[in-house]
């Protein structure tokens, strides 16, 4: 008798392989599975010089509510710390000394006004605007009055003011007392102490106003968040 060998189908000894995976699925599996990079870091200004940490490090654009705590002698100098954090040197010697007393500062051979950002040419021109007297002089000699459009704000005299908020009565208009003072081209107005001191705890509802003296309007008013001691 013949005997004809078995023949076994689908016994393999070892597993099928499974299907490959589609590709799009694949590449969207390796992208999930990569760590998420981490945020960069603020940038800063490559230009100014290692090791400076000042106000400007990492080239804020500043307001004016930025600014109006500042003392009158805080504004050249800080005007001028734009320009000595990239290397300037200085003609007037008394800022030369005092940025030369930083461990930061030095004078850099290759310093161009180029240098400066969008934001530091901003901040420059803000502060100056703080600068000098321009609005005390003009609001006192001329005793004037700024319509606000609701809150109109009436120069009294050298140190008083008044807000007038307008109604379609004018007998009753309501109005407030205040003290002024001019900074550079701006105006502020506060309640309590007869003298601007924007860290005295005593000043409240201090107010800055952006004013055109020739057609006696108001730009625009900012409620003033200070910090004091």
């Amino acid at each position: 008798m013949n005997i004809l060998p078995l023949i076994l189908l689908g016994c393999d000894s070892e597993p099928a392989e499974a299907p490959a995976a589609e590709p799009a699925a694949q590449a969207a599996a390796e992208l999930a599975a990569q760590p998420t990079p981490a945020a960069p870091a603020a940038s800063t200004n490559s230009n100014q010089l290692s090791g400076y940490t000042g106000t400007f490090a990492s080239d804020p654009k500043l307001s004016p509510a930025d600014v109006v705590g500042w003392s009158p002698s805080d504004f050249r100098v800080k005007r001028n710390e734009i320009y000595a954090r990239y290397g300037r040197a200085f003609k007037s010697e008394d800022l030369q000394t005092h940025f030369g007393k930083t461990d930061w500062y030095s004078v850099s051979d290759g310093y161009a006004d180029a240098m400066l950002t969008k934001n530091d040419t901003a901040n420059v021109s803000l502060i100056k605007s703080f600068e000098g007297d321009t609005a005390k002089k003009k609001a006192t000699e001329n005793g004037e009055y700024f319509n606000g459009g609701g809150t109109n704000l009436v120069i009294v005299d050298g140190t008083h003011a008044e807000l007038v908020d307008q109604t379609e009565d004018m007998y009753n208009w309501s109005r407030e007392e205040r003290y002024w003072t001019g900074l550079g081209e701006w105006i502020i107005t506060w309640e309590g102490p007869a003298t601007w001191n924007p860290s005295d705890s005593s000043v409240r509802n201090a107010r800055l106003w952006s004013v055109d003296h020739e057609s006696q309007g108001v730009n625009k008013t900012i409620e003033l968040q200070l910090q004091q001691g």
